[in-house]
């Protein structure tokens, strides 16, 4: 009975290093993607079209945020449409599109101003995505507004082909890019 005392502190202490060790690389990994969101801040100063703030979009949300594709669609509220720029789906380059809100993700997103986070396309919540150049469903997807004033100017996305992909911390790094972005389209 007495070595038990020593046994418990032992599985003690190596606890709370592993603990401490992973607060660390949470604080590290925390720290470089402050560090990209201020570069893109600077970057964002840059695009003199829609096609050009992508291009910073999609290079910014790749070092910070996992991901198999990427969008940037501005939002017509008029026709209730999104135009997508073209870019990259996986290794499918997949060319521009304007396409129905209706029965979307995206849907929700305008309406309600605020990200939507799905982990599984068997998520009610997926329902209705559009699937672009791979033809393969997403399993996890952030998809984030961009507001200018009282108003949904644009949608920004991260999707991955695996479940469970994104986090909490993933949809405020996301939530942060939109947030720049909508300054940055009030500049073009």
């Amino acid at each position: 009975a007495g070595a038990e005392p020593g046994r418990f502190a032992g599985i003690a202490r190596v606890a709370l290093h592993r603990a401490l060790v992973e607060s660390e690389d949470r604080a590290r990994r925390t720290a470089i993607r402050l560090r990209v969101v201020a570069d893109l801040a600077a970057d964002l100063l840059k695009p003199h079209s829609l096609e050009d703030l992508d291009t910073v979009l999609r290079s910014a949300t790749r070092r910070v945020i996992d991901q198999d594709a990427f969008t940037f669609a501005v939002y017509n509220a008029n026709d209730h449409s999104l135009e997508f720029m073209a870019g990259w789906d996986g290794d499918v380059f997949e060319g521009g599109a304007v396409l129905p809100v209706a029965g979307t993700p995206s849907e929700n997103v305008i309406r309600e101003r605020r990200s939507l986070l799905t982990t599984s396309s068997t998520d009610p919540s997926a329902s209705g995505a559009h699937i672009f150049g791979t033809g393969l469903r997403s399993e996890s997807a952030i998809r984030s507004p961009v507001v200018s004033g009282d108003d949904v100017v644009a949608v920004i996305s991260v999707q991955s082909y695996r479940p469970n992909r994104y986090t909490a911390e993933d949809v405020e790094v996301l939530e942060a890019i939109a947030s720049l972005t909508a300054t940055a389209m009030r500049n073009i």
